[in-house]
């Protein structure tokens, strides 16, 4: 899978990095091993700078994402999306449309951390 997945347990923050092609399917495949994981409530960085896809559609993003919310009790924590200034539109079109949640959008790794320290830990 071209989406390496980490999970920190006592931090309680799930990292997901992207590089080479990515499809649809590489993407839910991530979001159901989060989901097999129970760790839908961590807060999550999903960092695609070093990855490529062809053209994914939005509404199929907001889609697999909306069956996320489904599948478990718990509440989402939030999920800081890392794109590349070519992506950068698509993810806060994505930002825009999620409401259930805080997402931010940014151009760095270090800045989502950052980000994501200043918001609660969901239970």
């Amino acid at each position: 899978m071209p989406i390496q997945l980490e999970i920190f347990h006592p931090d309680r923050i799930v990292i997901a990095v992207a590089r080479g092609h990515v499809t649809l399917e590489d993407y839910g495949g991530l979001l159901a091993e989060i989901v097999k994981a129970d760790v839908t409530h961590y807060r999550k960085i999903i960092d695609s700078t070093d990855a490529e896809s062809d053209a994914i559609d939005l509404e199929l993003l907001l889609q697999a994402d909306e069956l996320t919310r489904g599948l478990n009790s718990r509440p989402r924590g939030p999920l800081a999306l890392v794109v590349s200034r070519a992506r950068g539109e698509m993810a806060r079109g994505f930002q825009e449309r999620s409401t259930d949640r805080p997402i931010g959008v940014f151009s760095n790794i270090h800045e989502a951390r950052v980000w994501l320290r200043t918001l609660p830990i969901v239970e």
